[in-house]
């Protein structure tokens, strides 16, 4: 989940998806991946802020966190 973007100005989320990694019916535990789109608005930089959650009941909250930093030029 994106947690935080440092300079809204800079950068916008657009949209998230998630694409499942399944390609036949019935298959469980499969995994797939996470898809953002960001927009720049302006010359600058930002740093976005993102963790990984565990979704199920009683998952571990912020199980991995990391951080990028975006220059728009």
């Amino acid at each position: 989940e994106l947690i935080q973007i440092s300079d809204a100005t800079v950068l916008e989320k657009v949209s998230n998806r998630y694409q499942s990694g399944v390609t036949q019916p019935g298959h469980v535990g499969v995994g797939g991946k996470e898809i953002w789109t960001f927009k720049a608005s302006k010359k600058g930089q930002s740093t976005l802020y993102m963790e990984y959650s565990q979704s199920w009941d009683k998952g571990t909250k912020g199980a991995q966190k990391f951080s990028l930093t975006v220059v728009v030029e």
